[in-house]
C-alpha cells in the first residue's frame, strides 16, 4: 500500500481561483459588446458625383497637427494613397 501523499504541502489538491474564469468571461462579453456596438452604428453618407465640391474634413498629420481640406483652398494639393496588399 502506497501511503505517499501526492500533495506533500497540502492535504487537498491546489484550488483554482474561483473568480478567474468569471473575469475572463466578463472581459470577453465586454469586448464582444463593444465590437457589436461599433459595428451596429450606421452613418448616413451623401453620395458624391464627379465634379461635386468635396465636403470639408480634417485628419491628423504624422507630425501631430490637424490638417483640413479647407487649408488647401486655392492651392493644388496632392494626395498620395498606398494600398498595402495582405497575403
Amino acid at each position: 500500500m502506497n501511503n505517499k501523499n501526492p500533495y506533500p504541502i497540502h492535504d487537498h489538491p491546489p484550488r483554482r481561483h474561483p473568480a478567474k474564469p468569471a473575469l475572463v468571461i466578463t472581459a470577453i462579453l465586454i469586448l464582444a459588446g463593444l465590437l457589436l456596438s461599433a459595428c451596429s452604428r450606421t452613418e448616413v453618407q451623401e453620395s458624391l458625383r464627379v465634379g461635386d465640391v468635396a465636403p470639408d474634413f480634417s485628419l491628423p498629420a504624422a507630425n501631430g497637427e490637424t490638417v483640413a481640406l479647407a487649408d488647401f483652398i486655392g492651392k493644388q494639393p496632392v494626395l498620395l494613397y498606398f494600398h498595402m496588399a495582405v497575403g
